[in-house]
């Protein structure tokens, strides 16, 4: 019984972790949008590539770094 016991709190805290870090990734995925939409709307000075470029690399980055935690938590 103590051993079903560890495998289901192993998971159960897998599982708040993997949560955790959804909504801290969904937090950055927010201002990296934020970043895409300033550069649009800003599409008629110089450098306004500068925001998108910035948004869409870290947003491009979050989600690689949450698939590769996820992975690893789930793998174990």
């Amino acid at each position: 019984m103590a051993l079903q016991q560890r495998k289901f709190l192993k998971k159960l805290w897998l599982w708040i972790i993997i949560i955790i870090s959804l909504i801290i990734t969904s937090s950055f995925a927010f201002v990296s949008a934020v970043f895409v939409w300033i550069g649009f709307t800003h599409s008629s000075q110089s450098g306004f590539w500068v925001p998108v470029l910035v948004g869409t690399v870290s947003l491009c980055c979050i989600l690689w770094l949450l698939f590769v935690i996820a992975r690893r938590l789930l793998s174990s």
